[in-house]
């Protein structure tokens, strides 16, 4: 018969290693909670912020036509509708969609009071390849959470001889 010796632990290494495992256990538990969170959370939800900003108005129409290398402008009007102001380093950045329509971020330039609007101006060069584009854009705070309403941008490039030519 074989005699196992286990390390006699003093009083102070048992609760050290019993607090070890405690904090094991809880780590264990805390991931498991994040992971449930996660696989029940509903599909596009992304991270929350406590501000909300609602689309009001754009001057870009959808599907708007330029030539390759035209200038285009999206002013894009918004309604703060948090309880608080929205700090004037959040912006408006592209989330999805091709990415030839990305800015380098536009920021707001001063904060905005609740439920004062604003605006935002998305500018860009068009493409040169001749195709419809679409982008979307959203707001994101200082913390990398996106918040109020999802700004889509669709935009069609045409080359300069693509018109019909009637002979």
């Amino acid at each position: 018969m074989a005699v196992i010796h286990e390390p006699q632990l003093s009083p102070d290494e048992l609760l050290e290693s019993q607090a070890q495992l405690s904090q094991r256990r809880k780590a264990e538990r805390a991931q498991e909670i994040i992971s449930q969170s996660l696989i029940n959370q509903p599909a596009g939800v992304e991270s929350s912020s406590v501000f909300n900003a609602a689309l009001q108005y754009m001057s870009l129409k959808k599907n708007a036509v330029f030539k390759g290398g035209d200038s285009i402008e999206n002013v894009v009007t918004f309604k703060n509708q948090s309880l608080t102001k929205i700090p004037k380093n959040c912006r408006l950045v592209r989330i999805s969609g091709d990415s030839e329509l990305s800015v380098a971020g536009v920021s707001l330039p001063q904060d905005v009071k609740a439920n004062e609007f604003f605006k935002m101006k998305i500018a860009l060069q068009a493409p040169a390849v001749s195709k419809h584009y679409s982008a979307v854009y959203r707001m994101v705070d200082h913390q990398g959470n996106f918040f109020g309403d999802k700004v889509h941008m669709d935009v069609i490039v045409e080359d300069y001889c693509s018109e019909s030519v009637i002979l």
